[in-house]
């Protein structure tokens, strides 16, 4: 936990008298000392309570210190449920934070957002919450109360409900992730042990809903042995998704195989060189050359392929006595077999000295002995040198093809750049 907490701003959205966008009167803030650990619902809870009204969050703004740490943030939101608030001009606000007031000034003066993804566009978990309600109805499910918004990120949003028959999540994903869905219904049919249940009806209209089933998150937990339980259960899964990676890669999985990355790599980064400022262009040589390296290293393992989660941090990890589950695929790919378990399900702290090598143990024995490795310092030396090329490719994929923020890439863009100042490291 931070000793230094972080201001959290929440502002809705309204419109004045004349019908122009406007910001309420009020705009609360909160101290928060671990964003990390406090949810989207936590916060639309806590400012429902000040306005008098359930409200949603379709925008959210950072602004971090000098040396990266995260400082504020705002939350601009709508009222679903209630009266709408007072409006006013953002100018009229006694807003003593400079960022606050350029920040909610430059939200106010934005253009029409039809380039968003939909849930940040005003009004969309109410038509969400509408368009939920038959769908579930369908499957049998009757809502028992509101909705409330879980989660809401650049490429997905996801709604938590009470239900007759428990509580479902119910997610959507950016057009860029669709694949998440063919790809998650189809390990659920292959592996019913290792993802939640899915009611599947509302897939036929881009909803991915699952049933909580009284698992909790790996990231909720203090006992380390339940992270070395889902590392176990990870190669599990990865084991016996042998046999389908092919049908996997034919409903969306991407092809993270050495080989296969080496060919396209050269096609991508002589098409993003043209972006870079001369400057730099012989620090994004260098990234290249570093990258290709690693990729043969890879290819002279002659590893077989395998299904990664590659996304897999301790909250996408379901944990209970039954069993252990595993959520958001929307990195999903066949390639290199450790890349997953890359530090990602460490916890944070030395744990009473217990090292995340004791994961690496755990891993290398669950999945078997078809892998040429014979220490755990072998796959921390692996990762070390592939490591920090994790999603470059995947980056400039979608960069390229325009379905990633401009911002968001040329920050991604700027931090692989600065890297290439760092030695390379040696094994």
């Amino acid at each position: 936990m931070s000793d230094v907490p972080v201001s959290v701003y929440y502002a809705l959205r309204c419109q004045d008298a004349a019908g122009r966008r406007s910001v309420s009167a009020q705009i609360p803030c909160f101290a928060v000392h671990d964003p990390e650990k406090i949810s989207l619902a936590e916060i639309n809870r806590r400012a429902s309570a000040v306005y008098g009204s359930r409200v949603a969050v379709h925008r959210t703004y950072l602004a971090h210190s000098p040396g990266g740490r995260l400082d504020k943030v705002l939350y601009v939101g709508e009222v679903v449920a209630g009266d709408a608030p007072v409006a006013v001009d953002v100018q009229d606000l006694s807003i003593e934070d400079p960022w606050l007031k350029r920040t909610l000034a430059g939200y106010l003066g934005r253009g029409p957002e039809g380039h968003d993804v939909e849930w940040c566009r005003p009004g969309w978990f109410r038509a969400a919450v509408e368009q939920l309600d038959p769908l579930l109805a369908r499957c049998g499910l009757t809502l028992l109360e509101y909705p409330e918004q879980y989660r809401c990120g650049r490429e997905s949003a996801l709604i938590r409900a009470g239900t007759s028959q428990g509580t479902v999540f119910c997610k959507k994903v950016a057009p860029s992730r669709a694949h998440e869905l063919p790809v998650t219904a189809l390990l659920r049919c292959l592996l019913p042990d290792f993802l939640p249940r899915l009611v599947e009806a509302p897939m036929e209209h881009g909803w991915l809903v699952s049933f909580e089933d009284g698992y909790r998150p790996v990231a909720d937990s203090p006992d380390f042995r339940e992270r070395v339980r889902a590392t176990q259960a990870y190669a599990a899964l990865q084991r016996a998704t042998g046999p389908h990676l092919a049908r996997l890669l034919d409903v969306g999985a991407l092809d993270w195989t050495p080989g296969r990355i080496r060919i396209e790599a050269a096609e991508l980064y002589k098409r993003i060189g043209l972006l870079i400022p001369r400057t730099k262009r012989d620090a994004w040589h260098t990234h290249y050359e570093r990258f290709s390296r690693a990729c043969q290293k890879l290819l002279d393992l002659r590893l077989p392929a395998i299904l990664q989660h590659d996304d897999l941090h301790a909250a996408n990890v379901l944990i209970s006595d039954s069993g252990v589950k595993f959520l958001d695929w929307a990195y999903v790919s066949v390639g290199f077999p450790t890349f997953s378990v890359s530090g990602l399900l460490y916890p944070k702290g030395d744990w009473n000295g217990q090292a995340p090598a004791e994961l690496d143990t755990a891993y290398l024995a669950a999945i078997g002995q078809e892998y040429p490795f014979d220490a755990p310092a072998q796959i921390r030396a692996l990762r070390s040198e592939f490591g920090p090329f994790g999603h470059v490719m995947e980056t400039h994929r979608l960069y390229l093809n325009g379905r990633t923020d401009r911002s968001l890439y040329k920050a991604n863009l700027s931090n692989i750049l600065w890297n290439e100042g760092k030695p390379e490291r040696t094994q």
